[in-house]
């Protein structure tokens, strides 16, 4: 039987919103360490690789929360596993500020990631529960603006505040930041509409195995590499390019706001393409672009002429890198939730699954990068980024159609509110 009555709230931009903060304090402190890991390295006594994996530990409890997470937030909501995943996250971040050891600094990383693994996958539910079908797409692309611009403050901000602040006080804002933003979350954040946006029949929450055999169907099971390698490649990105940079004559500091620049762009990219994408009915051919483009500048970059005062090229290049990677992700995570088979009860777990995949990207990219790189250099690592991100067009080309849209019935109940 269908609901009767359902209605579209103005308040599910307010949740999505909030939940785009909670995801930027994410990306900003796990994106700050990017830049800083061969001064870490140095500071630790401990190689490249090693400094590599406080970022890898992150992506893991993202591999192995995020499942679990998706299919606990179809039985209790979002609202929960965000909030207390926000406030681990900025626990772990103030904490980092009294590290005096690599093995301090990786027990704070690790209980912000306990947050880090718990946060993602509620977005399912969020966005299931609050927003009509046409939608869906579209929400579940837009969340990722705020993972790319705290990535990009982060990586933008880490070697400037580190060297004018010092190291502690430079951690302590992102931590700051962070408990603030947790805060918002437990008080704006809400958990349902008092009605659903459409009419829905009665929707039991799946079981895990269920949800995914559901959800999973050849699209999605395409699609997870899209995220994985776009991921990866924007989480290892800021970490090859101060090096290179800086070995050809350019400041640390001027190194470290190029490298953040991927971010911006990826800000960007994330914010304008995925609305023209879903608007326009082309997600496919979007993202199969954005995949064919993106290693192409990131490679380009490595052989663009630079010199100390002259960086201009490289700036454009990293921008044009982060513009065309990171829609692959957003909206491959669009492209998914939009398959036949998605609903309240299993978006969360469906979510998880892409969560999963996600943070196997971050956990796997730094290590394999960085053994590269501590044994053949910074470029051969460039070379490994980029061609395992051109994967993704193959991908895109081959085992993903374009998505249908349910338009659905006009969305309105006046008499209806929150």
């Amino acid at each position: 039987m269908q609901q009767e009555k359902y209605q579209v709230f103005g308040y599910r931009w307010a949740n999505l919103i909030v939940y785009t903060l909670v995801t930027f304090m994410a990306g900003m402190g796990f994106l700050a360490m990017a830049p800083l890991l061969d001064t870490m390295a140095t500071r630790w006594s401990v190689s490249f690789g090693t400094a590599s994996l406080l970022m890898s530990v992150i992506g893991l409890f993202q591999l192995l929360l995020s499942i679990p997470t998706g299919w606990m937030s179809g039985r209790i909501g979002f609202k929960l596993p965000v909030t207390i995943g926000a406030s681990l996250l900025a626990l772990g971040f103030l904490l980092r500020s009294t590290a005096d050891s690599y093995t301090a600094f990786m027990l704070y990383t690790v209980i912000a990631g306990l947050g880090w693994g718990i946060i993602w996958s509620p977005v399912g539910n969020l966005v299931a529960t609050w927003f009509p079908g046409r939608e869906i797409g579209l929400a579940n692309s837009l969340w990722t603006v705020g993972f790319l611009a705290g990535q990009a403050f982060g990586s933008l901000t880490s070697i400037p505040f580190t060297m004018s602040l010092g190291w502690s006080t430079a951690w302590l804002i992102y931590g700051v930041i962070a408990a603030v933003i947790a805060a918002l979350a437990w008080v704006l954040l809400r958990p349902r509409p008092a009605v659903p946006p459409e009419p829905r029949p009665p929707i039991k929450p799946a079981g895990l195995g269920e949800g995914i055999r559901q959800t999973m169907n050849r699209t999605n099971a395409a699609l997870q590499y899209t995220v994985f390698a776009s991921v990866g490649s924007l989480a290892v990105a800021p970490s090859l390019v101060p090096p290179m940079l800086i070995a050809k004559g350019v400041a640390p500091p001027l190194a470290g706001v190029v490298s953040g620049l991927a971010l911006v762009g990826g800000t960007l990219g994330s914010l304008l393409v995925p609305p023209f994408a879903f608007g326009k009915r082309r997600a496919r051919p979007t993202a199969l672009v954005c995949a064919v483009l993106a290693p192409v500048f990131f490679v380009a970059l490595f052989y663009a002429p630079v010199s100390a005062g002259a960086v201009g090229l490289a700036i454009v290049l990293s921008l044009l890198f982060g513009f065309t990677m990171s829609p692959v992700m957003a909206i491959s995570m669009g492209m998914g939730q939009m398959q036949p088979g998605v609903n309240p009860g299993n978006a969360g777990i469906l979510a998880g699954v892409f969560l999963t995949s996600i943070g196997l990207g971050a956990a796997a990219f730094p290590p394999i990068v960085g053994q590269i790189v501590d044994t053949a250099g910074v470029m051969r690592g460039a070379w490994m980024l980029a061609a395992l991100a051109a994967v993704s067009a193959v991908v895109l080309a081959l085992f993903v159609p374009e998505p249908e849209v349910h338009e659905g019935p006009p969305h309105t109940l006046p008499q209806v509110c929150l």
